[in-house]
């Protein structure tokens, strides 16, 4: 049987071993940062308005059923990358392989302001959500996505970033999932 890949070799390996090693500094710090009180989120129609109890939160539509962090969240600036980039990181459920985690990876931006993301735009940004089902394992990533970014606050000492987000992933699946609502708030 054969494979054709999307995107070249070369590029697909570059990709896949950024996301790898941003992955491995996100679950470092995350590890340092996650928020108990993450559990008792506001609704969707609140998220739009952090609550001062618990101001960093992760909410998004996909395919209009909300989904929201519930164990680890991450924001800010890379602080390991070569290039300037945000990351924007949660997961939810149990911390076993059921786990399903949101990745955003926004490369070329340090300050506020409008960010497309588009495979294959030559960014090297991503977006994955993993762990849907066990026959929807991967959307985004090396598969089509597009994001449109709006970061209305950034700073890096202390870390804070606001965020909110629209597009589509596709699944492994052949499926298109629209990401809708999507809204993002971090501080240390």
């Amino acid at each position: 049987m054969t494979f054709f890949l999307p995107v070249p070799v070369k590029t697909l390996a570059k990709q896949t071993w950024h996301l790898a090693s941003v992955l491995f500094v996100a679950l470092a710090l995350i590890g340092c940062n996650a928020d108990p009180a993450a559990q008792a989120l506001p609704s969707a129609q609140e998220s739009a308005t952090p609550s001062s109890a618990n101001p960093n939160q992760l909410s998004l539509l996909i395919d209009g059923v909300e989904w929201r962090f519930e164990q680890e969240l991450l924001g800010g600036v890379n602080p390991i990358s070569e290039q300037p980039e945000l990351i924007i990181s949660g997961s939810r459920g149990p911390n076993d392989a059921s786990e399903q985690t949101f990745t955003m990876l926004i490369r070329g931006a340090d300050k506020p302001g409008s960010y497309r993301l588009k495979l294959g735009d030559g960014s090297g940004s991503t977006v994955q959500i993993s762990g849907l089902s066990e026959q929807e394992f991967l959307a985004g990533n090396m598969m089509p996505f597009e994001m449109q970014v709006e970061v209305t606050e950034l700073s890096r000492n202390p870390s804070r970033m606001v965020a909110r987000f629209e597009g589509s992933v596709q699944s492994n699946t052949g499926r298109t999932l629209q990401i809708s609502k999507g809204y993002f708030t971090y501080q240390e």
